[in-house]
C-alpha cells in the first residue's frame, strides 16, 4: 500500500533507545506513514523490544537480518518501503513533538524533492539548538546549483574550514524515494562518512528543496562507537575519497569543478579530523608516530588533495602531509585535540 512517508530505522543492540524512538513518532494520520525498524542482528534484547513494538503500533515493521552494518541496513529499509518520501532516524535519537505532522504538511504543500529542518541536540538532560546555515524557504534547481550545491562540502565564502551551508547528516532531512534511491551510498565496506556523502550526490541531482525553520529532530548524544576510538578513520577517509573521485566522473559539467573543489576540501578535513582523533585519544606517541605515518604512506591520502581554495592554515597543513614532516603535523594535532 503506498503511504505518504516511510521512516526508517536502522537499530543494534538498543533496546531502551528503540523504544523511546518509536513513542516519539506521533502522528495524527497514521495511514499515511510507515515505520520500518531494522533489527542489525542485535544481541540484547531488542529484537522482543521490537516485536512488542510491532504489535503496539500497526504502522511499525520490523525486519531481522543479519548484521551487516547501518548502509546494509538502509538499504534494505529502503528496499522494503513503500513510501513516496523517506526519513532515515537514529535509533537512539527522537522526534519533535508534531515534528510527522508537520513534515507531511511540508511535502502536501512544498513538493520538494529534499526537505532540510533543523535540530537540537541533547545531552544529560540538557538541549540545545543546532540550526543550519541555508536560509528557510523553496529552492529550485537553478538556486540549487548556484547557492547550494557548491557549498555542500564547505562554504568558501567563510572564513572558518569546513563550514557547510547544509550539514552532512541524513537524519534531519526527508527525501523523495525516486532521488535517495539514486544517491544513497551503498557501500557496505564504508563504515564512516556516508551520510554526507549521500547528501552531496542528492543535492547535485535534486530539482527542488525545501528549508523549513522548524526544528524537528533530537539528536541524543551519548558512548557510541562514533564517539569511541577507533582505528579505521585512515581506512575510511582513503574509501570515501576513492568513492568521491569516481562519484565525480559523472556530474554535469556544469557541476564538475565546484563538485571537485567540495570533494577536496571534505577529504583533506577528513584526513586531519583522523590525525587529531589519534592524538585525542591515544597516549603513547611513539605509537601514535608510527601509526599515523604508516597509514599515510600505506593510503597516500593526501598525494591527490590540491590546495586550492583551502585556508591558509590548512595548506600548510596539507603542506606538511605532502612532504611527510609528519612530527610537526602530530604537535599541530595535539593542539586541536
Amino acid at each position: 500500500m503506498k503511504k505518504r512517508l516511510s521512516i526508517i530505522i536502522p537499530v543494534y543492540n538498543n533496546a531502551s533507545g528503540i523504544v523511546n524512538c518509536v513513542k516519539s513518532i506521533a502522528v495524527k494520520d497514521s495511514d499515511a506513514i510507515e515505520v520500518i525498524v531494522i533489527d542489525d542482528g542485535s544481541e540484547d534484547g531488542t529484537k522482543e523490544a521490537m516485536q512488542d513494538l510491532s504489535q503496539r503500533y500497526p504502522y511499525v515493521k520490523c525486519l531481522y537480518p543479519e548484521h551487516g552494518g547501518v548502509v546494509a541496513a538502509r538499504k534494505l529499509g529502503l528496499s522494503e518501503s513503500y513510501g513516496e518520501y523517506i526519513w532515515f532516524v537514529d535509533s537512539d535519537d527522537l522526534l519533535c513533538e508534531d515534528a510527522v505532522d508537520e513534515v507531511l504538511s511540508d511535502i502536501s504543500v512544498n513538493r520538494p524533492d529534499m526537505l532540510v529542518f533543523d535540530h537540537c541536540s541533547e545531552e544529560n538532560g540538557k538541549r540545545a539548538f543546532a540550526g543550519q546555515k541555508l536560509a528557510p524557504g523553496y529552492y529550485d534547481r537553478k538556486q540549487i546549483e548556484n547557492e547550494i550545491f557548491p557549498y555542500v562540502f564547505h562554504d568558501f565564502r567563510q572564513n572558518h574550514f569546513r563550514q557547510p551551508v547544509i550539514d552532512g547528516f541524513l537524519w534531519n532531512k526527508v527525501w523523495k524515494k525516486d532521488l535517495i534511491s539514486k544517491t544513497l551510498v551503498k557501500n557496505r565496506k564504508l563504515k564512516l562518512f556516508e551520510d554526507a556523502i549521500s547528501v552531496f550526490l542528492a543535492v547535485s541531482q535534486a530539482q527542488s528543496l525545501y528549508k523549513s525553520s522548524a526544528v524537528r529532530y533530537i539528536y541524543v548524544k551519548g558512548s557510541s562507537a562514533t564517539s569511541d576510538y577507533r582505528n579505521d578513520y585512515f581506512l575510511n577517509t582513503a574509501m570515501c575519497a576513492k568513492l568521491l573521485y569516481k562519484k565525480l566522473k559523472t556530474l554535469p559539467e556544469n557541476l564538475l569543478q565546484d563538485g571537485k573543489k567540495g570533494a577536496n576540501a571534505f577529504i583533506t578535513e577528513r584526513l586531519i579530523v583522523s590525525i587529531v582523533r589519534e592524538m585525542r585519544y591515544r597516549k603513547d606517541y611513539l605509537g601514535i608516530y608510527r601509526f599515523v605515518s604508516g597509514e599515510l604512506k600505506k593510503y597516500r591520502i593526501q598525494k591527490k588533495l590540491r590546495f586550492d581554495g583551502l585556508p591558509l592554515s590548512i595548506k600548510v597543513y596539507l603542506f606538511l602531509l605532502k612532504t611527510h614532516m609528519y612530527i610537526p603535523a602530530l604537535l599541530i594535532a595535539k593542539g586541536m585535540a
